[in-house]
């Protein structure tokens, strides 16, 4: 009976994580992107849980009952989760659509580093005080230690994004690698990672979180090598942003200027980045990158092949895998009202791990496929703008040799009667 009631206890959790993150899914898509909502829906959902297992174990204790763990303990912890399920749910379609943050580099009045470093020394001081009193009852020491500790990590990922530089002007000569995607996909799953790789990059927090780990984002993976092999990671930023996500430095604008803003930071870029999870504007940016003459400096990177039966379930149950090739191509071929067809020919499914780029004409060329590190992804990508950028610096002196020996001889071989 025990072995049921654990495995219950295990898959009723495994589901409220699945449906939490669906319903955070739906809050960030109505704009409420700040740190404070998921905290207090962690908060109030393993505070009320860890309140009725209390209740419940006082109560067996009162009772005498020498076996609490039961049918009936079960589905009091199964009723609990459902009831706090539904009332996030309710919480979350009622809502109204957020306001769009006003222009400018993000800077919340929260005191994260204050608040987190309370919430470690209270905690600390909870835990030990319970322990202290009663080492007989843990359960609630246990309790406490996890709401507190959570509380605190996410604090101090928040004090790690502001602590992020503001974007500047494109100094000359620098290497600019612009992110382009759509912002309902900024949390999309694009890969794994591991403790060691994230600690490389400067994540220690990140390190120390394995749901982190599970699900990286296109940009969590491929930014740190980026800048360091290509240039530095810019795009623009989501106007429903509280805090600045942790990687691409950038710029938020207002809906009047957006466009303007994506033109002119494809100028100047050294290549484009995206991956096939489409957005409504994508038709639109896809014709600014061929009018900009940079079609050879876009890259449609494919994710990795997804390792395993488990994670390939956990991926679908959360709703967060990336969207296909195909799905990715059907949006990028439809006409722009403002600029009609882009005119790529994207080709056929290049498979998983591909990079894709184009010719000057927009036809693609698969550069490789099967990559699952992100070395693996950059390195076919720097080799090729090394390649285009030789070949236009070839031309443009060809050119400038030419214009000299035209214009020369002219000017120079005529005298004077």
């Amino acid at each position: 009976m025990r072995t049921v009631v654990s495995l219950t206890l295990i898959a009723t959790w495994a589901a409220v994580c699945v449906l939490m993150s669906r319903i955070h899914r739906r809050l960030q898509a109505k704009g409420y992107r700040g740190p404070v909502p998921p905290v207090l829906a962690w908060v109030i959902t393993l505070g009320a849980v860890f309140a009725a297992v209390w209740w419940w174990f006082q109560t067996a204790a009162e009772a005498g009952d020498p076996h609490p763990v039961g049918w009936r303990f079960a589905l009091l912890v199964c009723t609990v989760h459902a009831a706090l399920l539904a009332v996030a749910a309710l919480v979350v379609r009622v809502l109204p659509v957020s306001r769009r943050r006003p222009a400018g580099q993000r800077a919340p009045r929260l005191p994260f580093r204050l608040i987190g470093t309370l919430v470690v020394v209270l905690t600390t001081a909870a835990v030990g005080y319970l322990l202290a009193t009663d080492p007989e009852h843990s359960r609630p020491a246990y309790g406490a230690a996890i709401i507190g500790f959570a509380l605190a990590y996410r604090c101090f990922a928040a004090v790690q994004r502001v602590a992020q530089e503001p974007p500047g002007p494109v100094r000359p000569g620098s290497s600019v690698v612009l992110y382009m995607r759509g912002f309902a996909h900024e949390s999309t799953r694009f890969t794994t990672y591991t403790g060691y790789q994230e600690v490389s990059a400067g994540r220690v927090l990140d390190a120390l979180n394995p749901t982190a780990r599970e699900h990286v984002t296109f940009e969590r993976f491929l930014e740190p090598t980026a800048r360091a092999r290509l240039g530095e990671w810019r795009g623009l930023g989501n106007p429903t942003d509280y805090l600045p996500p942790v990687g691409a430095r950038r710029e938020y604008v207002d809906d009047q200027r957006w466009r303007e803003a994506f033109t002119a930071l494809v100028r100047p870029a050294r290549c484009v980045l995206t991956h096939t999870a489409p957005w409504p504007n994508l038709p639109y940016e896809l014709g600014v990158i061929r009018d900009e003459g940079a079609a050879e400096r876009l890259f449609v990177l494919t994710p990795p092949r997804r390792r395993g039966p488990v994670l390939r379930l956990l991926v679908w149950a959360r709703g967060q895998g990336p969207v296909g090739w195909d799905e990715f191509v059907a949006v990028a071929r439809r006409p722009d009202k403002r600029l009609g067809r882009a005119g790529f020919e994207f080709g056929a499914d290049p498979g998983s791990g591909a990079v894709v780029t184009f010719d000057a004409r927009g036809r693609a060329l698969v550069l490789a496929r099967g990559a699952a590190t992100p070395q693996e992804y950059l390195d076919p990508i720097r080799t090729h703008l090394e390649r285009v950028e030789r070949r236009l610096r070839h031309a443009a002196e060809v050119a400038g040799h030419e214009r000299a020996a035209e214009g020369g001889p002219e000017r120079g071989g005529a005298t004077p009667a």
